[in-house]
């Protein structure tokens, strides 16, 4: 990832992660890996804003990427939900859509 990428997502994280109860959804299911870089700029964002993080789900494939996952789980206090079925990742999300 380049330094323009990570720098990209910690300010796209820096803003989501300030909303007060957000919920994020992440589909990392074709991630094979991703930077040392990258990494620690989620950690720092989603731990510096644990306070007002509603829950972090989570679709990965990779076991590399399925542990780090379960890593981030501890650091932010068990509000990861990780999936491996996309089915039931896409059903999680639709339910949590608000409807209008």
């Amino acid at each position: 990832m380049s330094d323009d990428a990570v720098e990209m997502a910690e300010e796209a994280l820096g803003q989501l992660t300030a909303i007060e109860g957000v919920d994020l959804y992440w589909d990392m299911y074709r991630l094979e890996s991703f930077s040392d870089d990258f990494r620690k700029v989620c950690i720092a964002s989603l731990g510096s804003n644990r306070k007002t993080l509603g829950s972090l789900h989570a679709l990965t494939n990779s076991l590399l990427i399925s542990m780090a996952v379960k890593t981030a789980d501890i650091v932010l206090s068990r509000i990861v939900t990780s999936y491996r079925d996309e089915a039931a990742f896409q059903h999680a999300f639709n339910a949590s859509q608000i409807a209008v």
